[in-house]
């Protein structure tokens, strides 16, 4: 899961994807029938970084890059009506959130107690989340909470990552702004 790259290449990629997040959210409010191509860019945008940024082929991850073809699919599906397409895009996200945890848990460790403290956090303001949604959640209840869950064990494992590794910025932050968008 570590790329090899250096800043001249990295920044191509990060104003063109700073562009199609633009774009998908003007399709947003003015175009929603043109988020069909603008929201999975995005997700292609990234698929395709990782892919061509990782010169060095032992560092791909293959289970990390299905679980950015799932966060795709997820999109996808979400884009579709219905309940059924609600789950399935659920589904991809949660498939997505099992593989990197278990991605980010395959490195290495750092235990701390200020790490402690914010995962308690992260879990406190779950409960509180949930507590407030419980009574709208009809039928959605138990798989809204599971995937909740599995939301917060993924940024809690990215926080508890080593420091010193490559990107450990990058992952905590990515986690706490996935937990924080699905929140809202």
């Amino acid at each position: 899961m570590k790329p090899s790259h250096n800043l001249p290449r990295f920044l191509p990629f990060t104003i063109l994807f700073i562009t199609l997040g633009l774009v998908d959210l003007f399709a947003v409010s003015y175009y929603p029938s043109f988020r069909w191509i603008s929201k999975p860019l995005i997700m292609i945008s990234l698929i395709s970084y990782y892919f061509f940024s990782t010169r060095d082929r032992s560092l791909f991850n293959v289970v990390f890059f299905a679980g950015l073809i799932a966060a795709l699919l997820g999109d996808v599906f979400l884009l579709l009506n219905g309940e059924k397409y609600f789950l399935l895009g659920l589904g991809s996200f949660l498939i997505m959130q099992v593989i990197y945890i278990f991605t980010f848990i395959k490195g290495s460790y750092h235990r701390s107690t200020s790490k402690g403290l914010i995962a308690l956090v992260f879990l406190v303001t779950l409960i509180y989340f949930l507590k407030l949604l419980w009574p709208h959640l009809d039928a959605m209840a138990i798989p809204v909470s599971i995937y909740s869950l599995i939301i917060v064990v993924m940024a809690i494992s990215a926080l508890m990552r080593n420091k010193n590794l490559t990107g450990y910025n990058w992952v905590l932050g990515g986690a706490i702004l996935f937990m924080i968008s699905d929140g809202f």
